[in-house]
C-alpha cells in the first residue's frame, strides 16, 4: 500500500511517500510526478519525501533514480531509505556542498515530520478517551509547533540568504 501527499511551497512541489515504492505503486508515483514537472518551464523543485517509506524494490529504485538525474532531491530517514538515495548519487553527479547544508536540512525536515506525527497520535488517543485535560495539552504543543513552524520558516529563509549570497552561479546550477 503507498498514500502519496503533495504539497505546494513557495519554492516548489513536495511529494511525500508512505509506505511502499514498489510493483504497482511504482506507475502511480511516476505519474504524479510527471504531472509536476511536465510542460512547466521552468521545472519547479520537486523535493520526495521517503522517511516514511518501509520497502523499495528495484522498479522503485529505477524510478528514484529518473527521478534524481531531473533534479528531484529527497528527505529521508532510516538507514535503508538513505542507502538507496546514496546509491542514486553517482548517476546524478555530487552538487557542491550536499553532504553538509543538504544533510541538516533533511533532519530538519525529518525531526518536523516526526513532531507532526507524534502530535497526530496524541490527538487521536485524546479525542478518543475525550479527555479535556489531554485535549488541552495537546493544544498546547499545537501551539508549540506553531512556534517551531515560524521558526523553521526563518531558518529556511536564512539558508536561501546564504544559498544565494555564497553560492557560486555554477554550483546553483
Amino acid at each position: 500500500m503507498l498514500r502519496i501527499e503533495i504539497e505546494q511551497l513557495a519554492n516548489g512541489v513536495r511529494m511525500d511517500l508512505h509506505g511502499t515504492l514498489g510493483g504497482e505503486w511504482v506507475p502511480l508515483v511516476e505519474q504524479h510526478w510527471r504531472s509536476i514537472v511536465d510542460g512547466i518551464e521552468p521545472a519547479p523543485t520537486v523535493t520526495i519525501g521517503l522517511s516514511d517509506v518501509d520497502f523499495i524494490d528495484g522498479s522503485g529504485a529505477r524510478l528514484l533514480r529518473r527521478m534524481a538525474e531531473e533534479g528531484a532531491e529527497f528527505v529521508v530517514a532510516g538507514c535503508m531509505n538513505r542507502y538507496v538515495v546514496d546509491t542514486l548519487r553517482p548517476h546524478v553527479g555530487a552538487r557542491k556542498g550536499e553532504g553538509t547544508m543538504a544533510t541538516y536540512e533533511d533532519r530538519i525536515a525529518a525531526k518536523i515530520h516526526e513532531v507532526n506525527e507524534q502530535i497526530d497520535r496524541f490527538d487521536a488517543i485524546a479525542k478518543s478517551k475525550r479527555t479535556q485535560a489531554e485535549t488541552a495539552a495537546i493544544e498546547g504543543l499545537k501551539t508549540a509547533k506553531a512556534g517551531l513552524d515560524s521558526a523553521l520558516v526563518k531558518v529556511e529563509k536564512a539558508l536561501e540568504d546564504f544559498r544565494q549570497k555564497y553560492t557560486t552561479t555554477a554550483a546553483k546550477e
